[in-house]
């Protein structure tokens, strides 16, 4: 199961949600960033997260854009009027958040446009 990174709300300081639906409780700090796995998007969503994208190994990319999260954020999300480009925090690369350019298919370094 792939998991989601989110930034909790700038207020509260500290979000905790515990979803219903799920077995998982998550906690953040304001502006912090937190794994959530993609079965609980939707309720993170509803429970004030934002998300920023996934997290993972290089090759966690394609299970990240084949999962729940890519395919409901690439549908637009709720409440946002055009759907955030498709990002990962990518644990290979040392942590460099990279996104996928749907145009061309290819995942690039957002300061330099190159594929990575």
């Amino acid at each position: 199961m792939t998991t989601t990174l989110f930034l909790a709300p700038p207020n509260p300081v500290t979000v905790s949600a515990v979803f219903s639906d799920s077995a998982n409780s998550y906690q953040a700090s304001a502006n912090g960033p937190v794994q959530i796995a993609d079965s609980d998007f939707l309720a993170a969503l509803d429970s004030g997260f934002i998300p920023v994208g996934g997290i993972g190994p290089t090759s966690g990319r394609a299970a990240w854009l084949a999962g729940p999260a890519a395919a409901i954020w690439s549908g637009n999300l709720p409440n946002l009027p055009v759907a955030p480009p498709l990002w990962f925090y990518d644990q290979t690369l040392g942590g460099k958040m990279i996104f996928y350019d749907v145009t061309t298919s290819t995942w690039r370094d957002p300061a330099n446009g190159n594929s990575v």
